[in-house]
C-alpha cells in the first residue's frame, strides 16, 4: 500500500473512532456494559399531553406489557424539571425477570410512538 493511501485508510480509520466516540456520548451507541437504552435528553422528550394521548390511543399495548409478566405496571412519568418539567415519556415498571419479558414484548411489537423507559 502507497504512503498517501495509508494515510487516507489512517485519517479514515480515525474519523470512524470520533464519529464512534460522540455518538456513544450521546446515547446513539451502546457499547458491551453500557446500559441497554438512553433516556432522550429532556429537550427531545414529547410534551405530557402527546404521551396521555398515545397512552389513551394504544390500550392494547398497555394491556399487553401489562400481561407480559406478573406485575408489569404502565404509567406516564415525568423525569425532567425546569422549563422542560412539561415533558414526558412512558415508564414501566417490570420487577425482577419481568423486565426480561418486556423488553422481548416491546422488541417484537410496535408500542406507543414515544419514549419509553423500563426500570426493574
Amino acid at each position: 500500500m502507497t504512503a498517501p493511501r495509508l494515510r487516507l485508510l489512517l485519517a479514515c480509520l480515525i474519523g470512524l473512532g470520533g464519529l464512534l466516540v460522540a455518538a456513544a456520548a450521546s446515547g446513539f451507541v451502546s457499547f458491551p456494559g453500557s446500559a441497554d437504552t438512553a433516556r432522550p435528553r429532556c429537550g427531545a422528550l414529547p410534551t405530557a399531553a402527546v404521551v396521555t394521548a398515545a397512552l389513551r390511543h394504544h390500550p392494547e399495548v398497555t394491556s399487553a406489557l401489562e400481561s407480559a409478566a406478573k406485575g408489569v405496571e404502565v404509567s406516564m412519568s415525568r423525569p425532567c424539571s425546569g422549563k422542560y418539567a412539561d415533558r414526558a415519556m412512558i415508564a414501566i415498571d417490570a420487577p425482577g425477570d419481568a423486565a426480561d419479558a418486556v423488553q422481548k414484548w416491546l422488541n417484537t411489537h410496535d408500542a406507543y410512538g414515544v419514549p419509553v423507559e423500563v426500570n426493574d
